[in-house]
C-alpha cells in the first residue's frame, strides 16, 4: 500500500481560504507524482471550499458527536458527507475527545462512509479507545507537537509498542506517526519503527516553501 500523508492545517492564517485550496492543489501534484495517499485538513471554516475541488482528498479537523439539522455551531458528520469529505480527525491534542463521543463518531462514520484518523498521545490512551473500525491511527505526544524534535527521534520505544499494540488488538488500522516531523530523516526512522503514514501540520505549512518541504518529508519513505 502507498504511504499515507495528513497535512493539517490547524488555524494557520497563511492557509486560509483561497491560500489553503492552491497549497492543497500543489500538495496533491507531489503525492501523485510520489506515490503517497495525501489527505488535506482545512481549517474548519474551508473545509466546503476545499471539497470542491474533486482532485481533493479532504479531511475535516473536528466533527461534533451529534445528530440532526438544529445543531446550531455544530459540525455534523451528515453535513461532511453531504459536502464531499473523505474522513475526519478525531481527538487530536488540540480539540480532545471523550470515549464516548469517539466511539458514536467511529460508528456514524463507518455507516455514512467517512474514513477516521484517531489522535491518540500515549499508550495508556490508545488501550482506551476500544471502539468501532478507526482506518488511522496517529501517535501525537502533545509535548513534540509543533516542535523541532519528532517523535520518531524522542520517543521510539512509544512508537515501536503502540505500533505493536495496534497490530495485535487494531489489525484493520494504518500507523501514523506525529509531533515534530521535520525532515526526511525523521520519516524514515518513522518508517523503520512501523510508521504506515504521518500526519503533520507546521513541518510543511509554515516552511518557506511549503510544497518543496512536503516533498522532502515523503522522500523519507523511499530511502
Amino acid at each position: 500500500m502507498k504511504p499515507v500523508v495528513i497535512v493539517n492545517f490547524k488555524s494557520y492564517r497563511r492557509v486560509l481560504g483561497r491560500r489553503g485550496a492552491t497549497l492543497a492543489r500543489l500538495a496533491a501534484q507531489v503525492a501523485d507524482e510520489r506515490g503517497v495517499e495525501l489527505y488535506v485538513a482545512p481549517q474548519l471554516i474551508d473545509t466546503s471550499l476545499l471539497c470542491e475541488d474533486s482532485k481533493l482528498q479532504i479531511f475535516a479537523q473536528h466533527c461534533d458527536a451529534v445528530e440532526g439539522e438544529a445543531r446550531t455551531g455544530r459540525v455534523t458528520l451528515d453535513c461532511l458527507a453531504e459536502m464531499g469529505a473523505k474522513g475526519l480527525i478525531l481527538n487530536h491534542s488540540e480539540y480532545p475527545q471523550t470515549l464516548e463521543d469517539v466511539a458514536q463518531l467511529t460508528r456514524k462514520a463507518l455507516e455514512v462512509g467517512l474514513k477516521t484518523c484517531l489522535c491518540v498521545p500515549d499508550l495508556v490512551s490508545l488501550s482506551r479507545f476500544e471502539t468501532n473500525k478507526i482506518d488511522f491511527i496517529a501517535i501525537e505526544p502533545p509535548e513534540l507537537i509543533g516542535g523541532n524534535l519528532s517523535v520518531s527521534r524522542a520517543k521510539p520505544d512509544l512508537l515501536l509498542k503502540a505500533f505493536e499494540y495496534i497490530d495485535r488488538k487494531r489489525g484493520g488500522s494504518r500507523k501514523l506517526c506525529g509531533a515534530g516531523i521535520k525532515t526526511a530523516e525523521d520519516v524514515k526512522i518513522a518508517k523503520q519503527l512501523g510508521a504506515e503514514g504521518i500526519l503533520v501540520s507546521s513541518g510543511v505549512v509554515l516552511s518557506d516553501e511549503p510544497v518543496k518541504a512536503l516533498d522532502r518529508l515523503i522522500s523519507g519513505f523511499f530511502w
